[in-house]
């Protein structure tokens, strides 16, 4: 034979509702009068922690610290121009800026979290390619700042596209200096610099092979001078001096 119990719920009005909240608080304040603010936290008899009132502020008060440090970290990362990532101890990307992810859009990353839970370590020793080398190189580096056998680790590389060609300068700094936790890479755009010494490069070369001209041609001309007894001379029309 069973028996059905059944409570039913008993209303409750302000005026009791208000005395619970006084009982409440009431032995919220000497039990935290009791623990001299040491602990956080009890157990009641149920095994269910009761966190007391100043502990759930001071909670509230870090949760919204930690939350605007992460929205600055975010905001700081986005408002630089290069590519960045942030790399694990382990070498998993953590996270990514907006050039990061603007980049992958770009060049037709895929999915939509831009590597971010993948091993940067696991990419860059599998790629292949033109940059191949670069990349394996890359990881090696990132390995040697990870381990604090390096303080820093820079390559300069192509990474050309089908309708441009575009030089980057990867950049690996341990991310909290002295504590092997992870590290930043950055990828720095270089091409106008790098479009710039080619030019330079360039121009000298272009300026060499007249000086070399010019020098023939001064040859032929005292040669062809001696040939015909003849001699010139040259006026300086600033100092008006006569060779």
């Amino acid at each position: 034979m069973s028996t059905d119990r059944r409570t039913d719920s008993v209303p409750v009005t302000p005026e009791r509702l208000a005395e619970l909240v006084r009982h409440l608080t009431e032995a919220e304040a000497e039990l935290q009068a009791c623990l001299a603010d040491q602990v956080d936290a009890i157990v009641g008899h149920d095994g269910h922690p009761l966190l007391l009132e100043k502990a759930q502020h001071r909670l509230i008060e870090q949760e919204a610290v930690q939350r605007q440090a992460a929205e600055l970290q975010t905001a700081i990362l986005d408002a630089l121009p290069a590519n960045i990532a942030l790399l694990g101890s382990d070498g998993t990307i953590l996270a990514v800026n907006e050039s990061w992810r603007q980049f992958g859009r770009t060049n037709a990353a895929t999915g939509s979290d831009f590597f971010v839970g993948r091993n940067y370590l696991a990419i860059c020793d599998s790629a292949a390619g033109e940059c191949g080398e670069e990349a394996r190189a890359t990881a090696e580096g990132i390995r040697a700042v990870l381990s604090g056998s390096r303080t820093e680790f820079s390559l300069e590389y192509p990474c050309h596209s089908p309708t441009e060609k575009r030089w980057y300068r990867v950049v690996v700094s341990p991310l909290r200096p002295g504590r092997l936790t992870g590290v930043v890479v950055m990828h720095l755009n270089i091409t106008e610099r790098k479009l710039a010494e080619f030019a330079l490069a360039q121009s000298e070369t272009q300026q060499r092979g007249l000086a070399v001209l010019v020098e023939r041609e001064r040859a032929r001309l005292a040669a062809a001078q001696a040939v015909a007894k003849v001699g010139s001379w040259e006026t300086d029309l600033v100092t008006l001096t006569v060779t």
